[in-house]
């Protein structure tokens, strides 16, 4: 994940070229295009943060500068907890209540905070079921995802919609929904998406989707792109 948040000229730039060679909707370009001109009248600097799965033994130490030198990482992946599709859960592994018992969660994050680093929170991710899929109900999706907001004390969140998923209409209207209703209640809070790109650019699947959010009402921070090496 790149680019300091609200000041994302590099990966904009990028973006756009995407948009532009894939010949993608006119919204989502236009989006870029404005992104770009606000961007320019903004320090330009550079933020990266790895991504670390939670609930993925061993348990990678984040907080601690020897295990993890970066500042500033993604914590995934929070998805639904199969005893209640609305509910929260690390990987349907741990409540948040169990990951602050079992991995001691709550507090690493205020320690890497301590040291100057900050967490984002990702949703989803390629295994088991965003929230937005299996929660049907609007007021408790949008309470699932103001909770791990507070919980964390966070400023930015990841949505990574891939799969099955990022196919699903009618989830991505519930996810886009919520999300407005979120940043309502909160202006700053940053959003990114994580979706998935081919060598030509941004998926049609990925524009769709960010079509549909931005139409919703959704304030974008920027897109996180899934680069691979295509088999290459």
């Amino acid at each position: 994940m790149s680019g300091q948040p609200q000041r994302r000229l590099s990966i904009l730039r990028l973006l756009l070229v995407f948009a532009v060679c894939a010949g993608v909707a006119f919204p989502v370009t236009r989006w870029v295009m404005s992104a770009v001109e606000q961007a320019r009248a903004e320090p330009v600097t550079t933020w990266v943060a790895p991504y670390v799965d939670v609930s993925l033994p061993p348990t990678l130490h984040f907080e601690d500068p020897a295990a993890q030198p970066a500042a500033n990482v993604v914590l995934g992946f929070v998805v639904a907890d199969p005893s209640d599709p609305c509910a929260p859960s690390w990987g349907t592994y741990f409540s948040l209540d169990a990951a602050a018992r079992a991995l001691d969660l709550d507090r690493r994050v205020v320690r890497l905070r301590e040291r100057g680093g900050d967490a984002v929170v990702s949703f989803g991710g390629a295994l088991n079921s965003e929230l937005a899929v299996a929660c049907t109900d609007v007021d408790r999706l949008v309470d699932a995802y103001q909770a791990v907001v507070d919980r964390y004390t966070l400023t930015a969140v990841d949505f990574d919609i891939e799969g099955a998923a990022i196919a699903d209409g009618e989830a991505n209207a519930r996810r886009s929904e919520a999300i407005r209703r979120l940043q309502e209640k909160d202006p700053s809070l940053e959003v990114w998406f994580t979706l998935p790109v081919a060598t030509s650019g941004l998926t049609v699947e990925s524009v769709n989707l960010l079509d549909q959010s931005v139409a919703a009402g959704v304030s974008l921070t920027g897109v996180n792109v899934m680069t691979m090496n295509y088999g290459g």
